[in-house]
């Protein structure tokens, strides 16, 4: 049995949040299984330690509208798939909610196919098996703006800045609101050209959020996609850019992205 991720749960509302539980998700064969721990995330979590449950494929796995692109197949060597995450799995769930961050996702990868940007992931379309969407397919890219800064690796600032803040105003020209701009969610290709991905909290301006961003750097308290909560986002991205030297990766990360 494989551990595929984890995730903590706080509880409260934002931003006096308290830290509630652990949640860690495994894998074995092709079953997936949910357990939790009520200490803070730790690499060393043991499986048999835990209560798991198996999680069912009818709850993972949405069936797939016929309209939607299917990826290529065979997939390109090239290709990054996205796969559910089942970290808001429950005791009694219902899979409407996974089923929604999935689909809208996709709904919004279809609008970035008809209006693509070279600052934004390239969307290859849905991986169907069963008549049921088993991930999302995107261009891979090399590494994430994030882990590329805890290097202390050499960056052109202003490039990247203007790279990111294209993506979004293309973005917005849509009336899309990204939701989660952070620099988890922004790669770096070949060129250390920005790329911006994930789109499962992406909505149209006005929409009411279903999923949050992330902690330190959105604004976690919004109920409603608005482009302020991407500027909010850019704004902090921006601050700790400019601050980044090379060599130096606390220059940036001082703060994890807080004032």
């Amino acid at each position: 049995m494989e551990l595929q991720y984890q995730g903590e749960a706080w509880g409260g509302e934002w931003p006096d949040l308290v830290f509630h539980h652990t949640t860690a998700i495994f894998k074995k064969d092709s079953e997936f299984y949910y357990g939790i721990y009520n200490g803070r995330q730790t690499d060393s979590v043991d499986p048999t330690q835990l209560e798991l449950r198996r999680i069912p494929d009818e709850y993972i796995y949405p069936v797939a509208p016929p309209d939607f692109l299917r990826a290529p197949d065979p997939l390109p060597s090239n290709v990054y798939i996205k796969l559910p995450s089942l970290l808001d799995y429950e005791e009694d769930p219902s899979p409407s909610h996974l089923h929604s961050l999935i689909l809208s996702e996709i709904r919004i990868g279809e609008i970035l196919r008809h209006h693509p940007h070279p600052n934004i992931a390239q969307y290859l379309g849905c991986l169907e098996a069963d008549n049921r969407i088993r991930g999302i397919c995107y261009i891979k890219y090399k590494i994430t703006l994030a882990d590329y800064l805890r290097d202390g690796s050499p960056l052109d600032v202003d490039h990247c800045l203007a790279g990111i803040e294209k993506a979004v105003s293309h973005l917005h020209s849509l009336k899309l609101v990204h939701g989660d701009l952070s620099p988890l969610n922004i790669m770096l290709d070949d060129n250390n050209e920005p790329i911006l991905i994930d789109f499962d909290s992406c909505q149209l301006e006005g929409d009411e959020t279903i999923k949050g961003g992330t902690l330190n750097w959105s604004d976690c308290g919004a109920k409603v996609a608005s482009f302020a909560n991407d500027e909010y986002a850019l704004a902090k991205i921006r601050k700790h850019l400019l601050a980044y030297t090379p060599g130096n990766p606390d220059s940036f990360w001082s703060g994890n992205g807080g004032d």
